[in-house]
């Protein structure tokens, strides 16, 4: 008999020796599946670090008006713990057992294509996975004896954060912090010294080196206290070694600088502030009596974070709120 599902582009039909990596779901009584359940759905399985869960129409999914076809789906099993503004980008593959000849029946988007997943859409899948012609006709071994079995592989691609969930707030009158540090009994032989908090911020001295620094320099970091996923600061600021001799700075190069900083990239400094040879000259003023001192000027000049309320789901989800204060 001929293959009656109809050909859909971008997706390719093929048939493979291998099984499913991922998850196979062996159905009993067939018949009366289709008799009486519109839909079956699977325990949740685990693949590329989130739960799933397979769906099953076994007489179409009447919701697309499909009623000759097989109806195949995945979903996301539990979204409670995903950030609101994340996707899942996966790579889905779909199989059936052909139970004579012993491969499988493997339906997949040409190319690796990957589905996206998120909070507005957590399935995907075939409508028309095969043709109940197909399915039920005793040539070609997908039910047997009242069985089929069903399997899926999932291979999680990306993850990413939507810019539209975002809240920037650009602050028009910024406050300057400053923040002064003193470092008592410094040594070399310890790697890093951290400041307290002062609202955001703490600073990060290095009197050996870091990075390219390293052995020949000492390196200052001006860093977030509190990284948070979701919050990102834009901040201009000046760090600086105190002269405590004479009265003199040193400053960053060049003297202000301006940076995100988040989550990911937390801090922000120079590998190469200063060299160790001139830090520690008695005259130098800048270690004294195994003592010293660390300032920096901060202004935040905007935040960005996630908004109390999310845009609703008839609203356009690239969008980004902006609010002057």
């Amino acid at each position: 008999m001929a293959d009656t599902t109809p050909k859909e582009e971008g997706i390719v039909r093929t048939i493979s020796d291998a099984p499913p990596s991922h998850y196979v779901v062996k159905i009993q009584s067939v018949s009366l599946l289709k008799n009486n359940i519109d839909q079956y759905v699977s325990d949740a399985f685990d693949a590329g670090g989130y739960k799933w869960k397979l769906v099953v129409h076994p007489s179409g999914n009447k919701n697309k008006k499909v009623t000759d076809h097989i109806s195949l789906y995945i979903k996301l099993a539990d979204t409670s713990n995903l950030h609101p503004g994340w996707e899942v980008h996966a790579v889905i593959r779909m199989f059936l057992y052909d139970q004579k000849k012993d491969n499988y029946y493997v339906v997949q988007d040409a190319e690796e294509k990957t589905r996206r997943f998120r909070a507005m859409k957590v399935e995907w899948g075939h409508d028309r996975f095969i043709a109940l012609t197909e399915f039920y006709n005793a040539s070609n071994g997908y039910w047997v004896d009242d069985v089929c079995v069903f399997g899926v592989e999932v291979s999680v691609r990306k993850e990413i954060k939507l810019p539209g969930r975002d809240c920037l707030t650009l602050i028009q009158n910024p406050v300057e912090d400053n923040l002064s540090w003193e470092i008592k009994e410094l040594n070399f032989r310890k790697d890093c010294y951290e400041s307290n908090a002062l609202q955001y911020w703490k600073i990060r001295i290095y009197p050996k080196g870091l990075d390219g620094g390293k052995g020949t320099h000492v390196s200052v970091y001006l860093a977030l206290a509190d990284a948070k996923p979701s919050t990102q600061i834009y901040a201009e600021f000046k760090v600086r070694i105190v002269d405590q001799s004479n009265s003199n700075h040193i400053s960053s190069k060049p003297e202000k600088c301006c940076s995100w900083f988040n989550a990911t990239n937390a801090a922000y400094g120079w590998p190469k502030f200063m060299s160790i040879d001139e830090f520690r000259k008695p005259q130098g003023g800048y270690l004294v009596n195994e003592t010293c001192r660390v300032e920096a000027d901060i202004k935040v000049l905007g935040v960005a974070d996630e908004p109390d309320d999310l845009i609703s789901n008839n609203s356009a989800s690239d969008c980004k709120e902006i609010i002057l204060t």
